[in-house]
């Protein structure tokens, strides 16, 4: 790669926004400026916005040639539950584009090594696409807490710490925390925003850090030739103020670097994902 810039792919969510004087909601493809400003804040990064209407395999893989990372950001809506099971009411808004660009995206990136960087509606997509299953409504289960955000306050105080987490420090991310100064056995506090997560966890996904209720917080892909990493709370926010923000998103960048400048990657099979992931509907169906 030499000098030039690692090229971030961040997909776009598909919605309408109203433009005031407009006099209606329009079409759009949107992303939380957030993601590109945490993105911009490291140097050599260059992002470029992937528009949720990739609504094939061919396509995505088409798109995916020519990243080096793939960054799979939050989203008004929440993944569609005809994705991993037949009886599970959908809750919420659908992004039926979102939800088909996301499970291409992703099985494009793991066949060629590019790195996955998910948070939120995409720490989900990426459970999902491999097998896994979500809770569509954390609070409604007696054993967890509410994690959803408190809408009563502004909209960058949502965003402020609001629970620990716990980390195994002799896991990736418990290690990654130790050679940057922080120790894991500390209770180290993030925000929360999200009323679904993780039930079973998709193939070869494994958990990195959880709520003290249970409720999984970070996955990661156990291959050692590929980097995805799955982030349920909002790292993209204050990370001045929250070191382990800071660090995750280094890291992300630090693994498309990496990986893009070594050989060919060993083979990986995404079969079984990708059959699970379609096993109730496709998402290129879902229209």
């Amino acid at each position: 790669m030499g000098d030039r810039s690692v090229v971030i792919g961040v997909l776009a969510s598909e919605g309408a926004v109203t433009i005031p004087a407009w006099g209606e909601a329009l079409p759009h493809q949107a992303i939380f400026q957030t993601y590109l400003s945490a993105l911009d804040r490291i140097d050599g990064v260059c992002s470029v916005l992937l528009p949720a209407s990739l609504r094939t395999a061919e396509s995505a893989k088409e798109m995916v040639k020519r990243l080096d990372g793939l960054l799979l950001p939050s989203g008004a809506s929440n993944v569609s539950t005809e994705l991993y099971s037949k009886e599970i009411e959908h809750i919420g808004r659908r992004d039926w584009s979102r939800d088909t660009a996301a499970v291409s995206l992703i099985i494009a990136a793991l066949e060629t090594a590019k790195p996955i960087l998910g948070i939120c509606r995409g720490f989900q997509e990426l459970n999902v696409a491999l097998g896994g299953n979500l809770i569509t409504a954390l609070h409604d289960k007696p054993e967890c807490f509410d994690h959803r955000a408190n809408r009563a306050l502004p909209f960058p105080d949502r965003h402020l710490p609001s629970h620990s987490v716990q980390i195994d420090d002799v896991s990736w991310l418990g290690k990654l925390l130790t050679k940057n100064g922080i120790s894991p056995a500390n209770e180290l506090q993030v925000n929360s925003l999200h009323g679904q997560g993780i039930g079973q966890l998709g193939t070869q996904l494994v958990k990195e850090a959880c709520a003290s209720d249970g409720t999984i917080e970070v996955i990661r892909l156990d291959a050692p030739d590929r980097f995805a990493l799955g982030i349920q709370w909002h790292p993209e926010w204050y990370q001045e103020n929250m070191p382990i923000n800071r660090i995750l998103f280094t890291a992300f960048v630090e693994s498309c670097r990496k990986l893009s400048e070594s050989p060919s990657p060993l083979p990986f099979s995404v079969k079984t994902a990708l059959e699970r992931s379609h096993r109730y509907a496709s998402p290129t169906n879902l229209e």
